[in-house]
């Protein structure tokens, strides 16, 4: 039955396990493992309704202790998330949670699929408890706290929001970039300002923070004219992230088109000269969609992940 599915022969695989079932003298345990996979013959074949009567049959029978019923579990939670099925889906992936931890992230996505649904019918009282369940049980779910601070920054909540994004990066600076937006907001009001900067001024001095985040922090001191600040600040990071070309060529534009004097300007230039001195002796490729360099040809940009898209800089 096992090489009939294997085969795409379905309906097969189907009667096997069926007359399998129809034997008497089977143990409780064969009888839920034959109910199992025959669950998997009719998910394989695309008929949801009697995969999901089976695998359910199967996973009230079969023995915790055993790993099909883990299998079980992940099956069934997933057959509830092709359809949409949040609710469910998050149901079974509880029970696996339970059992194997492995399993935590994909409940914190699932929750954060259910809170979406959530929001878009209007129930954000829902979708914020969703969203912090999410959080409590993977406190790095940088997808629940990017959409908790996005409700508190419409609601005009900016200490929820600024309490939101400093308890996250207090966490991790895993893809911050996801959280610039709350940045931009939070150092446009002047009663958070003081605070956003302090908190920005932290994590730029980590070598695991997103460039976007920096490149923010640069423009703030463009913004506020802050120029000694600013060329410190660009030394800094240059010597932090010396592979990072299109953050510090981001920042070089940025000053050679800023209303600053000359001095500024001719440091900008010369950043530029040293990024193109760089890019002629060390990196031969550069991604067309997202402007990272490499020293290798990929298929793949290796940053933004668009095939196709890293070709051979012309000299």
């Amino acid at each position: 039955a096992s090489l009939y599915r294997k085969s795409g022969e379905f309906e097969k695989a189907v009667q096997v396990h069926k007359r399998l079932l129809e034997k008497e003298g089977f143990s409780n345990h064969l009888y839920a493992l034959t109910t199992y996979e025959l669950g998997l013959d009719y998910l394989a074949s695309g008929l949801f309704d009697s995969a999901e009567k089976n695998l359910t049959d199967a996973v009230n029978t079969l023995g915790k202790d055993t790993k099909e019923y883990k299998e079980c579990l992940l099956e069934l939670s997933r057959l509830f998330e092709r359809q949409n099925n949040w609710n469910q889906a998050v149901v079974y992936r509880k029970q696996l949670s339970e059992i194997d931890n492995g399993h935590i992230t994909g409940l914190a996505l699932l929750l954060c699929n259910l809170a979406a649904d959530e929001y878009k019918k209007k129930n954000i009282g829902n979708a914020k408890k969703f969203y912090n369940e999410a959080i409590e049980i993977e406190k790095d779910c940088v997808l629940a706290v990017k959409e908790l601070t996005k409700i508190a920054l419409e609601e005009e909540k900016l200490d929820e929001a600024f309490n939101y994004v400093k308890s996250y990066a207090s966490e991790s600076t895993r893809l911050l970039n996801l959280l610039v937006f709350a940045f931009d907001a939070l150092l446009n009001n002047d009663e958070y300002k003081t605070k956003t900067v302090e908190l920005l001024e932290v994590l730029i001095n980590n070598e695991g923070c997103d460039y976007e985040v920096s490149i923010l922090y640069f423009k703030h001191l463009l913004a506020e004219e802050k120029s000694k600040d600013l060329q410190e600040f660009i030394v800094k990071y240059n010597d932090l992230h010396k592979n990072n070309l299109q953050a510090i060529y981001a920042m070089a534009v940025f000053l050679k088109e800023s209303k600053f004097d000359y001095d500024s300007k001719d440091n900008a230039n010369v950043l530029l000269e040293k990024i193109e001195n760089m890019l002629k002796q060390s990196y031969h490729y550069q991604c067309s969609g997202c402007g990272y360099h490499t020293k290798q040809e990929f298929w793949h940009c290796p940053q933004c992940q668009k095939w196709d898209t890293v070709d051979r800089i012309n000299r």
